[in-house]
């Protein structure tokens, strides 16, 4: 495994043969790192106004509805990338390694 890159394209059939071989039906491809920022796989808007009615309290849901679209952001993304990435149409993605996303996912706030 490359710490900068993930699981090199060997290392990846292995383990979807593992995980298929103790059951596994299906896989979703994420192309990153992705487990404290689910908006980032999301497309289109942040669904804001229902995060606000779905607050557990009058606190959480008064706190989404003034500070929520500075709490939770949304994310470019690269449309068909690992098709793209598997064709050769590109060689790797248009964004660079700036590591804010890491940042998101390192702020532990919301």
């Amino acid at each position: 495994m490359d710490s900068r890159g993930g699981f090199h394209e060997q290392e990846c059939i292995h383990v979807a043969q593992q995980l298929e071989q103790l059951g596994c039906d299906a896989l979703v491809l994420s192309g990153g790192f992705t487990s404290k920022t689910p908006f980032y796989l999301m497309r289109g808007k942040v669904p804001l106004k229902g995060m606000i009615e779905n607050g557990e309290n009058w606190a959480e849901k008064l706190t989404m509805r003034l500070f929520g679209s500075l709490i939770v952001k949304t994310y470019d993304f690269e449309p068909n990338y690992l098709l793209k990435l598997k064709s050769g149409e590109i060689e790797k993605s248009r964004y660079t390694h700036c590591h804010e996303c890491i940042v998101e996912m390192e702020f532990d706030a919301y």
